[in-house]
C-alpha cells in the first residue's frame, strides 16, 4: 500500500513539474493588433479579389459642366484604392485619437462610427 501512495505522489509531482515547466507567458501572434477597423487590411483582401476578376471600371468626370467618361478594363486597383488606404486610422500615434460609437440595427446590421477627437487629423469619420 505504502510503495502504491508512493508511485502515485511520484506521478503527481511528475505531472505538476511538467506542467509549470511548460506554461509561458503568451505571446501576441500579431503584436501590432489593430484597435479601430483596418481600412488597409479589407482593401488590400479586395484588390486581390478584384485582381482575379474580369472587371470593366466605369469612371466619370464633371468639370465645368462637361462629363468625360471612360471605360477601363485594364485596372490598377491597387492605385484605385490607395486614398481609401491611405485613410487608415490604425497608426500607433492616433491609438486613442479617435471615438468609437457603434449602434445595431434590427436586422443585426452593425454600424460602426469612429469620430476624430482632434479637428487636425486628416480623417474626422
Amino acid at each position: 500500500m505504502n510503495k502504491l501512495l508512493i508511485g502515485s505522489a511520484l506521478v503527481w509531482i511528475m505531472i505538476v513539474l511538467v506542467a509549470c515547466s511548460e506554461i509561458a507567458p503568451p505571446t501576441p501572434s500579431n503584436p501590432a493588433i489593430n484597435k479601430y477597423f483596418s481600412l488597409k487590411q479589407f482593401f488590400d483582401t479586395e484588390i486581390q479579389s478584384l485582381q482575379s476578376q474580369q472587371i470593366v471600371l466605369h469612371k466619370f468626370a464633371t468639370l465645368n459642366g462637361e462629363t468625360e467618361k471612360k471605360a477601363l478594363s485594364e485596372i490598377d486597383w491597387k492605385t484605385e484604392f490607395t486614398p481609401f488606404i491611405n485613410s487608415d486610422i490604425n497608426k500607433p500615434a492616433w491609438k486613442d485619437s479617435y471615438r468609437i460609437d457603434s449602434t445595431a440595427s434590427q436586422f443585426g446590421e452593425l454600424k460602426i462610427v469612429y469620430t476624430a477627437n482632434n479637428p487636425d487629423l486628416r480623417t474626422q469619420e
